[in-house]
């Protein structure tokens, strides 16, 4: 009988560990899967929130990038809007106060013989006399004509001048173009031009001359016994003339008038 018992008991306590198995540890792996999911949820929303926090720092990444280029854009355009070129105009300006110098001379220093010699302010005058757009400015001389500078890579340039009665400088227009002239209409026997049309850079791309000599007329003008040329090659009295009337000189009305302080030459 007491077997019996005994058998019953083991039975019933390995019936109550199966179910504790079944039921109670049952709960402890739940418990550890729910854990588990749990810890795979964290780590999903972990790993989402870190590519998440990736994704913002490439956008602002690119952003960054963006405003560089965008700022370096600017950067350029601003270059390319100012420029490094000088201004000619506040470089001739500059000339006229006496605020620069040009070969060691202020312009006071350089045109102080007309108030001495003449009694005369120098005049100063705008005009584009190489067809590039921009005005160089021109100084009348009186009998010499004018003294023309211009502004080559930001540094004040005479790109022409009178040399003397003989050779006045001034400017002259024909055929659509601008030409510096230099002139004797002043001596006796003869009338000599040459127009000269240059470029930006100063450099020569025509050259015309037409003269007329008549040293033995008694009247002092020309007439059909002078000798004419066109570019060294002989012409008639009618060709010389109707060249002279092609190629007018620019009239000062037509010229832009520079500020030139009076107070410099007292």
């Amino acid at each position: 009988m007491k077997k019996q018992i005994i058998i019953k008991s083991l039975l019933l306590t390995i019936s109550l560990g199966a179910v504790m198995t079944t039921y109670g540890c049952g709960n402890a792996a739940k418990d550890t899967t729910e854990n588990a999911e749990t810890t795979d949820t964290e780590t999903s929303q972990a790993s989402d929130a870190n590519d998440s926090s990736n994704a913002d720092v490439d956008s602002e990444s690119d952003v960054t990038d963006q405003e560089v280029s965008t700022t370096e854009a600017s950067d350029d355009v601003s270059e390319d809007s100012t420029g490094d070129k000088a201004d000619p105009q506040a470089i001739y300006q500059q000339f006229l106060d006496n605020e620069l110098e040009f070969n060691g001379q202020l312009f006071s220093d350089r045109y102080t013989y007309l108030k001495e010699d003449f009694e005369l302010t120098p005049a100063g005058y705008y005009y584009d006399v190489d067809e590039d757009g921009e005005d160089e400015l021109l100084i009348s001389t009186f009998y010499y004509g004018f003294d023309i500078y211009d502004v080559r890579d930001g540094e004040l340039v005479l790109l022409d001048y009178g040399d003397g009665t003989a050779d006045a400088c001034s400017v002259f227009t024909g055929e659509d173009h601008t030409y510096v002239a230099h002139s004797d209409f002043l001596h006796a026997g003869r009338q000599v031009l040459t127009l000269i049309r240059y470029d930006e850079n100063g450099d020569v791309v025509e050259l015309i001359s037409l003269s007329a000599f008549y040293e033995d007329s008694e009247s002092d003008t020309y007439d059909e016994n002078a000798q004419f040329s066109y570019n060294d090659t002989a012409i008639t009295m009618a060709e010389y003339e109707e060249y002279m009337n092609l190629y007018q000189a620019a009239p000062v009305e037509d010229m832009r008038t520079a500020e030139i302080d009076e107070s410099l030459f007292e």
